[in-house]
C-alpha cells in the first residue's frame, strides 16, 4: 500500500496514540504554550559549528525513544507546524535570512493535479527536490510539468519563475514511498537561475544536532490543526531525534518530533507539512544537511514526526548529476556516469 498523499491534501493523516491525543491534550495547554510563545525572543544566528547535547537533551531523547510512533506508514511532506500563530509569522520574517537564498518553490502536475513542493538551488542551474515532486504512482505516475520560482510567497509574490523540462531522478526512486527508498530528484535550468551561489559540500549530521528548515508548507499548529493555505516561506527548527524509526523508515532519513513546549523548550521548532517535501535544512552554520521528504503521525498535531534525506549520504551522486552550461556554448555539459535515470517532457509556455 503505498502511502504517498497529495500534496493539496490536509487529511490523510494517521492516529499517533490509540488511548491518548495530543490533540486534546495541546488543546488543554494551548493557552500556556501561546503565552510562552508570545514571549520568546525572534531567531537567533548561532555561528558555532556543532552544539554539545546536554544531560537533559539526552535524557529527552531516551523519553522520545520511548513515545516513539512504531510501523506507522510514511506520508509525503506537507507545510510547517509550529506552537502558534505568532510563531508562523516570525518563521516567515525569519525564512528571508541570506542564509535561505537558495531556497525555491517547486509545483508540478501529476495525473491532473497540482503537487505542492519545495526545493534547494545548489547552484544556478540545478535544484534538488523530493522525487515524489516528479514521480508519485500513487498520484498517476511521472509528472508532465514542473514550474519553479523564486519569490517568498508563491501566490502573492512568486519572484523569478521558470519551466523545467530536464530532470533526473535517484535510481533508488521508484514513484512509491519514501521509507526505505531514497526520494530524491534533481531539476535541471539551463539557463540559470539569478542570483544563486554554488553549494557544493554537504555536512554531516550529529545525533540530537539542532537544525534549521525553510519551505513552503501549509501553516498550522501543534494545538490546533492546519490554517489555511497561504503561499508562504517559513524557517522552524528541528532536531536529529532519530536516524531512520528503527524499521520501516531507513537511517538515509533523519527523524524529528515536533513536541509541546513543555517538552522541548524551543519556541521555533516545528515540524514539516504539506508543501515541505524537497524543502531545504541547514545546520546552524549554514551548511546544507538534508531536505525534508515526509511524516508519520497526525499532521499538523503535536506528537507527529518529521523526515528529511541526509544529503550528505548522497554527495557522490549529486555532485556527478550535476549539468551545466558548457563555457563559450549553449550546450550542456553532464559530470558523471551515464547509467542515470532521466526522464524529459516538454512543457507548453
Amino acid at each position: 500500500m503505498s502511502a504517498k498523499c497529495n500534496m493539496e491534501s490536509s487529511g490523510n493523516t494517521f492516529a499517533v496514540f490509540p488511548s491518548f491525543s495530543f490533540a486534546r491534550f495541546g488543546s488543554t495547554v494551548s493557552s500556556a504554550i501561546a503565552s510562552v510563545v508570545s514571549s520568546a525572543l525572534a531567531p537567533r544566528s548561532d555561528t558555532r559549528m556543532r552544539k554539545q547535547h546536554s544531560a537533559f537533551g539526552t535524557l529527552l531523547s531516551a523519553v522520545v525513544l520511548l513515545i516513539a510512533v512504531g510501523g506507522m506508514l510514511p506520508q509525503a511532506a506537507v507545510a510547517e507546524s509550529m506552537h502558534s500563530t505568532g510563531a508562523l509569522a516570525s518563521g516567515a520574517v525569519w525564512a528571508q535570512d541570506p542564509v535561505f537564498n537558495n531556497s525555491v518553490w517547486v509545483h508540478s502536475t501529476i495525473g491532473g493535479g497540482l503537487v505542492r513542493g519545495s526545493g534547494i538551488a545548489i547552484d544556478p542551474w540545478n535544484v534538488l527536490t523530493a522525487g515524489h515532486i516528479g514521480w508519485s504512482n500513487a498520484q498517476g505516475g511521472v509528472a508532465t510539468q514542473f514550474l519553479l520560482g523564486t519569490g517568498s510567497n508563491y501566490i502573492s509574490n512568486p519572484g523569478t519563475m521558470f519551466n523545467v523540462t530536464n530532470y533526473t531522478f535517484h535510481p533508488q526512486w521508484d514513484g512509491t514511498t519514501f521509507g526505505q527508498r531514497v526520494d530524491l530528484m534533481m531539476l535541471h535550468i539551463p539557463e540559470g537561475i539569478p542570483g544563486m551561489t554554488d553549494i557544493l559540500d554537504f555536512d554531516f549530521l550529529t545525533l540530537g544536532e539542532k537544525v534549521q528548515g525553510v519551505g513552503f508548507g501549509q501553516p498550522g499548529t501543534g494545538g490546533s490543526g492546519y490554517l489555511p493555505i497561504d503561499g508562504t516561506e517559513r524557517a522552524l527548527y528541528m532536531f536529529a531525534d532519530q536516524f531512520g524509526n528503527g524499521g520501516t523508515i531507513s537511517t538515509n532519513y533523519f527523524r524529528n518530533y515536533f513536541h509541546p513546549l513543555f517538552i522541548r523548550n524551543e519556541p521555533m521548532a516545528g515540524g514539516l507539512t504539506p508543501g515541505d517535501s524537497g524543502s531545504a535544512v541547514f545546520d546552524l552554520s549554514g551548511n546544507l544537511v538534508a531536505m525534508g521528504v515526509g511524516v508519520t503521525g497526525t499532521v499538523p498535531l503535536y506528537g507527529y514526526s518529521s523526515y528529511s534525506l541526509r544529503l550528505d549520504l548522497f554527495e557522490t551522486w549529486i555532485n556527478n548529476n550535476r549539468i551545466v552550461p558548457e563555457p563559450g556554448t549553449l550546450g550542456l555539459l553532464a559530470f558523471g556516469a551515464l547509467a542515470l535515470l532521466r526522464r524529459r517532457r516538454w512543457i507548453a509556455n
